[in-house]
């Protein structure tokens, strides 16, 4: 695969993989975008990414390191926004544009527009878009818009409205790799060494939570993942994954300790090499 085809998937694979938090509700806000129409929307929840680079000691692992820091030369860091308008849900943010930003969005255009996408522009905004989705580039930042409705004005408002906002996120730390707020809870990840830490709380119940984490084994004839817990008692458990596939194994362990009835404090640790109990034990 391409270098530079292979740190656009990573990158957009940050938005898809945090999508899954999209069912929490928070505070109402109204947005003005440019063409003077007013949106009222739900925020759902925030994701800032301060740092791709972070993740450069864990993905070196996995994938030939000149790869993998491609990733902060296309994007540095940014912010992603879930958000609610009437019945539909969707994502707003823009990410901080990176030396090969402008190879990058060529690419992107060519295989948008190559699966239906059309390409449009406004002003400096390059962009291609469907009915559901926009994905922007001005020179120094990318824009994506992705909401579940087939109003396709909605899609092209909400990415004017990016164009124009002012981008006040900023990050300094250099190990964070991202943090994110919602309703019913919190997280941060980091980088230490060569593994990936992300710690947080959530309104969840401890026995409801804890009966999901089972062992489990599914193998084909290059890949196997396994689930077992390794450790229990009535407010603390650690469950292992564990998966081999081409030759090189990755290993993750998950702690989760009942706070309350119902807010748990949570710890994962992602790694190339193999995880103690102990280490998430000394998180909790």
């Amino acid at each position: 695969m391409n270098k530079l085809a292979t740190v656009i998937i990573a990158v957009l694979l940050v938005g898809i993989i945090a999508g899954v938090l999209i069912f929490t509700v928070g505070k109402a806000n109204v947005v003005k975008a440019n063409n003077s129409n007013t949106i009222n929307y739900q925020t759902l929840g925030t994701i800032k990414i301060y740092n791709v680079s972070a993740l450069t000691p864990f993905l070196s692992n996995y994938v030939n390191s000149s790869y993998v820091k491609l990733a902060s030369d296309v994007v540095e860091y940014g912010i992603l926004n879930f958000i609610k308008i009437n019945t539909s849900k969707g994502v707003i943010g823009y990410f901080k544009a990176g030396p090969l930003s402008s190879l990058a969005f060529y690419q992107i255009n060519s295989t948008l527009t190559s699966h239906g996408f059309k390409y449009a522009e406004y002003k400096t905004l390059l962009y291609d878009y469907n009915l559901t989705t926009a994905v922007g580039f001005d020179g120094n930042y990318f824009y994506l818009v992705h909401q579940n409705s087939s109003n396709e004005n909605l899609t092209l408002t909400l990415l004017y409205y990016l164009y124009t906002s002012n981008k006040t996120f900023s990050p300094s730390s250099t190990n964070i790799i991202a943090s994110g707020t919602f309703s019913k809870g919190n997280f941060t990840a980091y980088s230490k060494n060569s593994s990936i830490i992300i710690q947080g709380y959530f309104s969840a119940s401890y026995n409801n939570l804890t009966k999901i984490l089972r062992f489990f084994n599914f193998t084909t004839t290059n890949f196997t993942i396994e689930g077992k817990v390794v450790f229990k008692n009535s407010t603390v458990t650690v469950y292992s994954i564990t998966t081999f596939y081409n030759n090189k194994s990755t290993y993750i362990m998950i702690g989760v300790k009942e706070i309350n009835s119902n807010l748990v404090y949570s710890v994962g640790i992602i790694s190339s090499q193999e995880i103690s109990e102990n280490e998430v034990l000394s998180l909790l």
